[in-house]
């Protein structure tokens, strides 16, 4: 087998083609950055040219043209920036003189008074005597009467409607307790009166209430409502021979004859009265009241207030 022959064309060393390769790839580059270069360019042209700097002769610190010097041992500024903190206006000073006394304190509130509690039911329980002197039965045309006169015995229950006033109702017995020389005289005539006989009280009953002092308190009442009779009341004639002003000594008075004498069957009973009450405890109490119940009248008495 014949060996190949040579080529007569010359060769291409090796620092030629590295030389070629730099080239091309320097074209690439500058092709590259020929944008970025021209806006740069465009921007540097548009800026005003710096400042001169002056430097003065004696030397020192280099100065821009329009910068005022800083004055002989000034501190230089600091390259750091610096944050402005806001600047806080000084205090303002008040101006001194005598002091003022303090406000006067408020005087203090006056406390309310208590609230007085509301009982629920008021019991009263009297007992006293009813009583007609001569002079009055004789201004209403009864003539030798020495008195009339009587005991009454009640009980009433009211609901009160605040702390002082209570509404409700009474019922009471009066028993007439009138002496046997009680006459009356129409001329010369004497007639005996033998009562036997009650009477019931019923009526409506108003009661107020005001605390005085401590446990002392006023209490009033005002009533009205109907006395009804019940039992006898008969006339006893006194025979002759029976010596004037001694007709209840005379011993045969009472052989006379004997008359029922008609009553009403109902008459008005009014009642006004007042008087003090002292409060035991528990709301139990004692009263001592005085006024009118149909005659006037005077009596003791118990009460409860719950």
């Amino acid at each position: 087998m014949a060996a190949p022959e040579r080529s007569t064309r010359p060769a291409i060393g090796r620092p030629a083609a590295r030389r070629l390769v730099a080239s091309v790839t320097s074209l690439a580059i500058a092709a590259a950055l020929w944008p970025a270069v021209t806006l740069a360019q465009a921007a540097a042209g548009a800026l005003p040219p710096p400042p001169p700097l002056l430097v003065p002769d004696q030397g020192g610190r280099a100065l821009l043209n329009g910068e005022p010097a800083p004055a002989p041992g000034a501190r230089l500024p600091s390259l750091t920036p610096q944050v402005k903190r806001p600047v806080e206006p000084p205090a303002r000073k008040e101006r001194v003189g005598p002091t003022a006394p303090p406000p006067a304190a408020p005087p203090p509130r006056p406390e309310p008074p208590p609230i007085e509690a509301l009982p629920a039911l008021m019991v009263l329980l009297d007992a006293g005597a009813v009583a007609m002197p001569d002079s009055a039965l004789k201004g209403l045309g009864y003539i030798g009467f020495a008195s009339v006169r009587g005991a009454a015995v009640d009980v009433s229950v009211l609901w009160p409607t605040s702390p002082r006033h209570a509404f409700g109702a009474r019922v009471g017995v009066g028993v007439p307790l009138m002496p046997a020389r009680n006459w009356w005289g129409d001329g010369s005539a004497v007639t005996y009166i033998d009562i036997d006989a009650i009477a019931l009280d019923l009526a409506f009953t108003y009661a107020y209430w005001r605390p005085l002092v401590g446990r002392l308190s006023l209490i009033g009442r005002a009533g009205l409502g109907l006395a009804i009779p019940v039992g006898d009341v008969s006339r006893v004639e006194v025979l002759p021979g029976c010596q004037a002003g001694a007709e209840a000594r005379c011993p045969h008075w009472r052989q006379a004859g004997r008359l029922s004498d008609s009553t009403p069957a109902a008459l008005p009973s009014l009642q006004l009265s007042g008087g003090l009450a002292f409060e035991l405890s528990g709301g139990l109490h004692v009263r001592a009241e005085a006024g009118v119940r149909g005659l006037p009248w005077v009596g003791i008495g118990l009460g409860l207030r719950r």
